[in-house]
């Protein structure tokens, strides 16, 4: 059997931080629909994982010192890309002059993780994996 060429596979999830996460998931879960499936631990925060139809919305819960639109973890991805045979891919970025963050490394959720700048250095993460929730 061959193995898959890496690749990206499309967009993965996007982590907007929230203040209010009872009123995030009124209005992202009651309003929009967004389908409930579990949260996660990282880092001391909270990751709460709606699923948005292809693809995840996870919500970080601020801390309640932050005020709203104050970046809650300036280092954060607000991006994250599914992919197949993510350290080839990553060697093969970092060979094109892509800022590599952070080698792949498992992620305490579940999937390998890697992150990387673009070129105004918000941060992308590559996942490849399965989530792990500690809450359903």
């Amino acid at each position: 059997e061959r193995e898959a060429e890496p690749r990206l596979l499309g967009g993965d999830a996007v982590w907007p931080p929230v203040t209010d996460l009872p009123r995030a998931l009124a209005f992202y879960q009651g309003v929009l629909g967004f389908r409930l499936m579990g949260q996660s631990e990282h880092l001391g925060h909270t990751l709460t994982h709606l699923y948005m139809g292809r693809g995840y919305l996870v919500l970080i819960q601020q801390d309640e010192a932050a005020q709203p639109g104050e970046e809650c973890i300036p280092d954060w991805p607000r991006l994250s890309l599914r992919v197949i045979g993510l350290d080839a891919l990553v060697e093969r970025l970092a060979r094109a002059d892509v800022r590599v963050v952070q080698r792949p490394a498992a992620a305490s959720y579940g999937p390998r993780v890697a992150l990387l700048a673009d070129p105004d250095g918000h941060l992308i993460a590559l996942t490849e994996g399965e989530w792990i929730y500690s809450h359903r």
